[in-house]
């Protein structure tokens, strides 16, 4: 079976709905791949394999998820139940959402977040983009590789 890649038509980051895969042929893009930037923190709160993607829409808006390299996928775990319960007086599932209906991914996502409008750039800033995620990600598995 064949495999296609999908190459962007720029570097720039762009709003366009399509992408050319390698054999010429339009396709849609993704709603994450449309409105959304993409950052990653890996070993969050210094737990291996606990790696989160943070997507980032221009509203400020962050959907924080689990990332392709988080210990769920990589050692095939299985969620057996989430509670939104924090306290016995609180429970966020039962906060009203409103606003556009889009999914960003469909595997679901653990909390959205709006940073701090004094900066919201500084949570933002310790970061990874896609490509020093993937260099992360390389330099664990030639850790995991010596040991």
């Amino acid at each position: 079976m064949a495999s296609s890649t999908i190459v962007l038509k720029d570097d720039k980051e762009t709003n366009d709905e399509t992408t050319e895969k390698s054999n010429g042929n339009p396709t849609r893009r993704s709603v994450v791949e449309r409105y959304y930037t993409c950052r990653y923190s890996i070993d969050v709160c210094k737990q291996k394999e606990e790696d989160q993607c943070i997507l980032i829409h221009s509203n400020r808006v962050c959907i924080v998820t689990v990332a392709r390299s988080h210990c769920l996928f990589t050692q095939n775990h299985k969620v057996e139940s989430v509670s939104f319960q924090v306290s016995q007086d609180l429970n966020r599932m039962n906060n009203k959402v409103s606003g556009k209906s889009k999914r960003p991914q469909t595997e679901g996502f653990i909390a959205i977040v709006l940073p701090r409008l004094d900066d919201p750039a500084l949570g933002v800033k310790s970061l990874l983009t896609e490509e020093e995620y993937q260099e992360k990600l390389k330099e664990r598995q030639t850790l995991e590789e010596n040991i």
